[in-house]
């Protein structure tokens, strides 16, 4: 294929041009996965039959790009070569770019197990691969382009400090609740942390077959850190995929390993690891991109921004309100010209026609985000004097701006002492359990819930 005629060509064609150059065969079927990042399934026919390929694409925000992609390839090939189950990476391919590696069999998400015990069988094995990534020589990483950290310093914020220089190239407006986890964090940081290992970060993907796991997923985020934050992933990651009784699970590691879980550290692990997430994408929520599922994206930043306050103030021993429930449609409330506007898109929506699995996708988040809409309608203004209510008793003013208040509020996260730390994580608490009413149902408490359910 020409210069020109590859720079014409469809993305799935380009794809198709690299793989049948650089792996050999004919590509026979090339299909987009149905999610907001660009991947494709591939179908590879040579003389040996058929093989199956994932090609994993970068993503589109440029702003979110934490290691260049090469680093996730490099990764893979480590564990790859050290036994860890995962793909066979065949190489990057440059445009678009995209790791192309073999596609493993079975699937993601223990819900999806045929039953019980296999969930269970999964995740015990699964806890003793983390086992032996977290053991791994971090010799061999280091040749596969990652740092050591050289201090305890390093060691906890290497990442986070990655996330907090994005977040300051690209806030929108004040970030009370964001500023205060992130001061609260560095000023109980656990310094006395020396033991520097292979994490994956974003714990708890893999795929799996028959009772097994066959793969370990996404190694975006991997580098060399504190083990303790694989395990507090882990169970962020029950959140959105849920991995059961964790209990044999976590019992498992320490057998393994040999070595206690310290709780406290994991609380507070999960602070930091749950805080970064509204980081790097609370500016996404406010100035929405097409290519991501805004639904989605404003539901994680809410709900990992509870979840880092949760684990705060179990940290500092404060009492929480419980979740208020979530808000339902009552048919009313809101303009008449706001209620006609959302009609007339919602019937506007209902005309279209999804013609694969990854058009389904984006219109299904766009039919949700018109359930969304009609909940903004009907319940912000209330959740906002609310808001502004409480913030005047704890400022001492009333400001009627919400940017100025929040600005007020941010200032206040800035300066105050620790003495405050409970009155300040008890009011941000309440005030983003307020905005998750509009969002659905959520775990009740989950810092509480999930460290008493494993303890």
């Amino acid at each position: 294929m020409s210069a020109a005629t590859a720079a014409a060509a469809s993305e799935p064609e380009r794809i198709t041009d690299w793989i049948e150059r650089h792996v050999g065969g004919r590509v026979i079927a090339i299909e987009r996965q149905a999610r907001w990042r660009p991947a494709w399934f591939v179908e590879v026919e040579d003389k040996d039959g058929r093989r199956p390929l994932y090609v994993r694409g970068r993503r589109d925000q440029a702003e979110l790009l934490f290691f260049p992609l090469r680093h996730e390839a490099e990764v893979l090939r480590a564990l790859h070569a050290a036994g860890i189950p995962g793909p066979r990476i065949y190489g990057l391919c440059e445009d678009p770019e995209a790791i192309v590696m073999d596609r493993m069999p079975g699937r993601a998400n223990l819900a999806t197990a045929e039953s019980p015990a296999e969930a269970a069988q999964v995740l015990a094995e699964f806890m003793g691969v983390m086992a032996r990534m977290h053991a791994l020589p971090p010799a061999l990483f280091v040749r596969a382009g990652l740092d050591v950290p050289p201090d305890a310093h390093s060691l906890i914020f290497s990442l986070f400090d990655r996330f907090e220089a994005i977040e300051r190239a690209h806030r929108r407006r004040p970030e009370p609740e964001i500023v205060f986890v992130k001061r609260w964090l560095r000023r109980n940081a656990p310094l006395d942390r020396v033991r520097a290992a292979f994490i994956t970060c974003d714990s708890g993907q893999f795929l799996f077959d028959a009772g097994r796991v066959t793969s370990v997923l996404d190694m975006e985020l991997a580098h060399i850190g504190d083990p303790a934050l694989d395990l507090a992933s882990l169970l962020l990651r029950d959140l959105s995929e849920p991995l059961g009784d964790l209990r044999p699970a976590f019992r498992r590691y320490e057998d393994i390993t040999g070595q206690p879980i310290d709780w406290p550290l994991v609380d507070y692990y999960i602070a930091l690891w749950a805080v970064m997430t509204p980081m790097v994408t609370g500016h996404l929520a406010k100035d929405p991109t097409p290519e991501l599922s805004f639904l989605y994206n404003m539901d994680q930043t809410v709900m990992l921004l509870r979840v880092a306050l949760e684990a705060v103030a179990a940290l500092v021993g404060a009492p929480l309100d419980p979740m208020p429930p979530p808000c339902e449609r009552q048919g009313r409330g809101g303009t008449i010209a706001r209620q006609a506007a959302l009609k007339g898109l919602a019937g506007a929506l209902a005309d279209l026609h999804p013609a694969n699995a990854f058009e389904r996708y984006r219109y299904d988040g766009a039919i949700a985000l018109t359930d969304y809409l009609g909940l903004l309608i009907e319940h912000e203004d209330g959740l906002i004097a609310q808001d502004r209510a409480e913030a005047a008793a704890l400022l001492g003013t009333d400001i009627a701006d919400e940017e100025e208040r929040d600005a007020a509020l941010e200032q206040l996260a800035a300066e105050a002492g620790p003495e405050r730390d409970a009155d300040l994580v008890r009011f941000f608490h309440r005030r983003v359990a307020r905005r998750e009413t509009l969002l659905g149902p959520k775990p009740e408490l989950f810092v509480r819930r999930a460290l008493q359910a494993v303890r």
